[in-house]
């Protein structure tokens, strides 16, 4: 009876912390969009001179910005151009620290992490793959047809890149290390362990290959080299997450661990 009453809490506790985890993404996507363009083009535009008209959101994830830049000096349409991806960048700094200083609540963890990720996202690989493919719609297109210069393609591209590589590899430690203390009272933790690797894998694969990439970027194939890319990131900075963790237990601050920590996060 015991033993049919712990397995059915196992499975609320697996239900409740994924269900969550999905909700919190595709909130996060649809707030990054908002951000980015509400904030990052539109309320920019108007500060620099500009007209913001308004918004418009998809529930794909796809949005758009009516603003009038034609007055304003190449610089501040540049300004205009970045201000989306600045914006949800810096909110994804602050959410990625928000999450690291809750690592003692996996919990927590686990709902502001992906939102964090979700914003990191949401301009990192559209300016890495806008800045290789220029020529399109894109705010990258828009800043290079300003300032067509070699170094500061270049210097996107890079930027970008290191911006998503650090985040997937820091979105994947901060999962994977916060469900193992979620789900630490499961007696096989080896198993355990490869079904966590599994379904966070299952998840981001997910969502790369839920955005249409040729909306933005003209490009043949864009989908498939943008698709492949990514996930071939995923498999290779979440198989290395699990490597090292496995390996060595105290990778990161390990305090919440302790037996009463752990039961207060998932009472």
């Amino acid at each position: 009876m015991l033993c049919e009453i712990e397995k059915r809490k196992c499975v609320w506790l697996i239900v409740r912390v994924f269900f969550t985890i999905l909700v919190a993404t595709y909130f996060a996507i649809i707030a990054a969009v908002v951000v980015h363009e509400a904030v990052g083009h539109g309320l920019v535009a108007m500060a620099l001179g500009g007209d913001f008209r308004g918004i418009g959101i998809y529930w794909d994830g796809m949005g758009w910005a009516d603003v009038d830049i034609i007055r304003l000096s190449p610089v501040r349409q540049a300004m205009v151009f970045a201000g989306g991806f600045i914006s949800t960048t810096i909110v994804a700094a602050i959410l990625f620290f928000s999450s690291f200083r809750l690592r003692k609540k996996p919990f927590s963890g686990v709902v502001i992490t992906p939102i964090a990720f979700a914003f990191l996202m949401d301009g990192a690989p559209y300016f890495f793959w806008d800045g290789i493919f220029k020529g399109g719609i894109g705010d990258v297109s828009g800043i290079l047809r300003l300032y067509p210069g070699k170094a500061l393609q270049i210097f996107i591209i890079s930027s970008s890149a290191v911006l998503i590589l650090g985040g997937i590899i820091l979105f994947n430690a901060l999962m994977y290390r916060n469900l193992r203390l979620i789900f630490s009272s499961e007696k096989n933790n080896r198993k355990t362990g490869i079904i966590i690797a599994a379904v966070l894998f299952a998840l981001q694969t997910l969502a790369w290959l839920s955005f249409d990439w040729s909306q933005i970027v003209t490009v043949s194939g864009i989908n498939l080299w943008a698709h492949l890319t990514h996930i071939a990131l995923t498999a290779i900075c979440l198989g290395s997450v699990v490597a090292i963790v496995e390996r060595r237990k105290n990778m990161f601050d390990t305090d919440g661990m302790s037996g009463n920590n752990k039961c207060d996060e998932r009472c």
